[in-house]
């Protein structure tokens, strides 16, 4: 099922909506370009895309926002996770543990500074993800680290590893409680997902690749995927071909004044992603030499009316 990005509400020089709607409008605009601008270095920004993201959330901000299904039906975004998804390719998992880390471990915030709980300072992104869960429901509360279990405080550390943590958790499994997205549940949200990452039964059959060169083919031609996404204010297009097992590859396109993207390909560079269900999408863009690997020791396939169609336009 394909999606494009519609304004639900159009601003031009010769409109002249309520202030109310041209001023949240204008806000979105401008909470999208602060958001694209950290996701080139996520890692140092992940903290300001939550707090960006929970501005959307709260101030409804998605509302102003549409997709198209193919069968030309123009629905609302109903909520931020539909949104980050539509716009930037984050999924649910990020954009709830973003969220959320603005939520729990910051003491004070705002768009440029940040304070977090004396003994979470020192924490990446990855381990506060690990810590998140374990603030469901919880109701000891501590001045140090916030609302989370009281052995937190003594047994985690910053310096520990991903794999330590979850060591850790483990030994305390009947103290955690499960993570708000459950397996089972199945509300709009999860179900509006599960047209993005459940497609195998859509896809007649796959093309499988006899070598690096064919998956190389893919990537050089990736304007010939489909197109599920466009954000016309910021010039981006987001393009994405399925490659089976719930794994997609994404494309995300602009156009740019830098003279070498001018003389090679039109004026155009792009960076490339992969979504994997399941998994928390790494928002590090993917070099050639990584797709190729992840493609290969996946076992991935393309999509053969993809392929075809590939192959029939060169």
């Amino acid at each position: 099922m394909e999606y494009r990005f519609l304004p639900n509400v159009a601003l031009s020089d010769n409109e002249n909506p309520p202030r109310g709607i041209r001023s949240a409008k204008q806000d979105l605009w401008q909470v999208e370009s602060d958001i694209s601008a950290c996701l080139y270095h996520v890692q140092e920004n992940y903290i300001k895309i939550g707090i960006l993201l929970k501005r959307i959330k709260e101030e409804a901000l998605y509302s102003f926002c549409s997709y198209e299904k193919e069968n030309g039906e123009t629905v609302p975004c109903r909520t931020v996770e539909e949104y980050a998804f539509l716009r930037f390719g984050l999924s649910k998992t990020v954009v709830f543990n973003m969220i959320s880390i603005v939520d729990n471990f910051l003491v004070s915030y705002d768009d440029e500074k940040f304070k977090f709980y004396p003994k979470l300072n020192g924490f990446g992104y990855s381990a506060l993800c690990e810590l998140v869960p374990l603030t469901k429901n919880c109701n000891y509360y501590d001045s140090d680290v916030g609302s989370l279990p009281e052995w937190v405080v003594n047994e985690i550390k910053p310096e520990m590893s991903v794999k330590e943590i979850r060591e850790v958790k483990k030994r305390h499994k009947k103290l955690i409680v499960k993570s708000v997205v459950d397996k089972t549940d199945k509300s709009d949200e999860v179900e509006f997902m599960s047209d993005y990452i459940a497609e195998e039964s859509n896809v007649g059959s796959f093309h499988i690749f006899k070598n690096d060169a064919e998956r190389k083919f893919i990537f050089l031609n990736y304007r010939k995927w489909d197109i599920f996404s466009e954000n016309q204010y910021l010039g981006l297009t987001y393009y994405r071909i399925y490659l089976g097992n719930n794994v997609y590859a994404i494309s995300i396109e602009w156009k740019s004044d830098e003279l070498y993207f001018v003389n090679k390909n039109g004026g155009y560079r792009n960076y490339f992603y992969l979504f994997e269900k399941g998994r928390p999408f790494n928002l590090d863009a993917c070099s050639m030499t990584t797709l190729l690997r992840a493609i290969k020791d996946k076992n991935l396939q393309c999509d053969l009316a993809v392929w075809l169609r590939m192959c029939e336009e060169n």
